[in-house]
């Protein structure tokens, strides 16, 4: 059994496995990574574009530029 996993850790096919593995996993991460922070800057971003409404006037000055539109 241990001349079998010294064979397995030595073979250069299994070190070229798991590496492309790590890699693909590294790469995955990093681009999901990613999209998740692009996803909520684009949130926040439109969430801070949205106006307070304090006031009745407004609530009337966004609907009437709404429907000028």
């Amino acid at each position: 059994m241990s001349q079998w996993l010294t064979d397995i850790a030595s073979s250069h096919r299994l070190q070229l496995g798991v590496t492309a593995l790590a890699s693909g996993f590294l790469a995955a991460s990093a681009v999901i990574g990613l999209q998740n922070a692009k996803r909520w800057y684009n949130i926040h971003d439109l969430k801070d574009s949205i106006p307070e409404l304090k006031s009745k006037h407004d609530i009337e000055r966004v609907c009437t530029s709404e429907m000028q539109k």
